[in-house]
């Protein structure tokens, strides 16, 4: 028997006071959790690949790519390939920021990235390249040929 054509009556039976019944939401100041390592880079290389989101590369970041000789690619390699050494909220700036290592024609090589935390990490993330350093004295790229 369906109910068409009589009345139904529904009842809540969950609590009364409103302020208990209801989550309230987090202020905006708070620290949101960072992405773990893995989630970073699948989100970072998901950018990377043009599946989704945007890249935006700071001005640091562009003189070092120039002063240290490495480009995009040199980067994204090590976020794809290498172990993350260190992540954390900068609340300031609101973003994870993460730092990737990994050897580059057998050179360690640090690509320093953030996340911005006020994107959606997964419709529409926003990688900020921050920096990048080959591990050797200089700061940049062995010449190998």
């Amino acid at each position: 028997m369906g109910t068409r054509g009589k009345d139904v009556v529904l009842s809540y039976c969950g609590e009364h006071d409103h302020d208990s019944a209801v989550q309230k939401p987090k202020p905006a100041d708070s620290n949101p959790v960072p992405p773990s390592p893995d989630a970073a880079r699948k989100i970072a290389v998901g950018v990377l690949e043009g599946a989704r989101g945007s890249i935006r590369s700071t001005q640091h970041c562009q003189e070092r790519m120039e002063e240290r000789d490495f480009d995009l690619f040199d980067m994204e390699y090590v976020i794809r390939n290498g172990g993350c050494k260190a992540h954390e909220f900068v609340p300031e700036k609101r973003q994870h920021k993460y730092t990737f290592f990994g050897h580059i024609d057998g050179t360690g090589f640090e690509a320093v990235f953030a996340l911005s935390a006020d994107n959606d990490l997964i419709e529409h993330p926003l990688l900020i390249l921050i920096s990048g350093v080959f591990k050797t004295r200089s700061g940049k790229r062995k010449k190998t040929f």
